[in-house]
């Protein structure tokens, strides 16, 4: 099976306009994969590439514009450029020698508030010296500096001091599983799985998939159902299965036809655990009980997709927080890497199960969400609370 996109480790290249940044990815890949030009702001926007980096594994590398840009289209590719920074695991911070100004203070400030380490790479050694005051001035920073000429340096002793950085500094995100915890070798799990408007043709959903995968690792043993099906194969069954998933918008049915005894979550739920901070989301949730007329709910979804007739987060939440509420919420939706700068006007936002994100990505928009003191859940806690379901849906988990 091929790495995921999402659980690939991303790497940004970032600095100002002709620094040599597009040299450098061509010179990681040992191919053009970016234009490469004298012009200053030759990249427009941002070029990602997926590869095997050894010893790191599978890697994303994105290439992006120069943050100096002060034209119109550059204020929106430097919007582009901080929003792919908070989706990464590591940053490459590209400089020319002895050259240091605010756009590069304003990108160091940027990955210490993320909590993303980075190395800086001082490009163009075969042609400029570097002197004793900028090194000076790079060590004040950080101790994590790789001097290298992209033209004439040896791309292996440039690769090997990269990865060794990265290798040190980098703490990954995705190093568990699903269902640590949860589930050993040998268990039963049953899904429960709607087929409706909103499942791609001849697949499964991602959060589906991704849980298959995590099952298959550990090497317990996975039943997929549809709803109408569930109760015969639970009576079909020897032993009950040690846990239940179900899709968030049948889980109130799925609860209501399941004896108490039995561990119940959903897929939302589970990506919560796995790609959010699950305690935050959980207390998050409950910020429902005061929503007012006047409030705003910012529910973002990061699948960018036609609404169907019986869409979650543009039909069916709605339909759940009108009839919970008893009067309908004002309601902003934000999609894909659109997420809001200022999140003031909140007083809950609603995000999804973060499938087609990074977890370091997720991980920033809580940590903007708990710094704005704006309450932050995910579809799954959401459904379930106003269901009247959550504690049921985390039980298995003991929080």
């Amino acid at each position: 099976m091929t790495t995921l996109k999402t659980e690939r480790i991303h790497i940004a290249l970032l600095g100002r306009t002709n620094v040599g940044k597009s040299t450098i990815a061509n010179f990681i890949f040992n191919q053009n994969i970016s234009i490469v030009s004298n012009i200053a702001g030759t990249t427009t926007d941002s070029v990602e590439k997926i590869m095997e980096l050894h010893p790191i594994g599978p890697i994303v590398l994105i290439d992006t514009a120069g943050i100096d840009d002060i034209s119109t289209l550059g204020k929106e590719r430097k919007k582009k450029t901080n929003s792919i920074i908070r989706k990464c695991n590591f940053a490459c911070l590209i400089t020319e020698p002895n050259i240091w100004t605010d756009y590069e203070d304003s990108i160091v400030n940027i990955l210490k508030q993320f909590d993303i380490p980075f190395v800086i790479i001082i490009n163009k050694i075969d042609t400029i010296n570097v002197n004793k005051d900028f090194i000076n001035k790079i060590i004040s920073i950080t101790e994590n500096i790789i001097y290298v000429s992209a033209i004439n340096s040896n791309r292996t002793t440039f690769l090997n001091a990269l990865t060794d950085i990265i290798s040190k500094k980098m703490v990954l995100d995705n190093n568990t599983n699903m269902f640590d915890a949860l589930l050993e070798n040998g268990d039963l799990c049953l899904f429960v799985t709607p087929i409706d408007s909103g499942t791609p043709k001849g697949r499964m959903i991602l959060p589906q998939v991704q849980a298959l995968r995590a099952i298959l690792d550990i090497n317990a043993i996975c039943l997929f159902v549809q709803p109408i099906e569930y109760l015969k194969a639970l009576s079909n069954l020897t032993h009950p299965p040690k846990l239940i998933v179900a899709d968030s918008q049948v889980v109130k049915d799925v609860i209501e036809l399941t004896p108490k005894e039995f561990n119940i979550t959903t897929f939302s739920v589970l990506l919560a655990r796995l790609k959010g901070d699950f305690i935050v989301e959980k207390e998050g949730t409950y910020a429902l009980k005061n929503i007012a007329p006047l409030d705003t709910i910012l529910i973002a979804e990061v699948c960018s997709h036609h609404q169907q007739k019986d869409d979650i987060a543009r039909v069916k939440i709605p339909v759940l927080l009108e009839k919970y509420l008893g009067f309908k919420p004002q309601i902003d939706y934000c999609n894909g890497l659109d997420f809001p700068d200022d999140i003031s006007k909140y007083k809950i936002i609603i995000h999804c199960g973060a499938c087609m994100i990074t977890h370091k990505e997720k991980k920033n928009r809580i940590k903007i969400a708990t710094k704005n003191r704006i309450p932050i859940t995910n579809f799954g806690m959401a459904i379930s609370f106003l269901n009247g379901y959550l504690d049921r849906v985390v039980r298995p988990f003991n929080v």
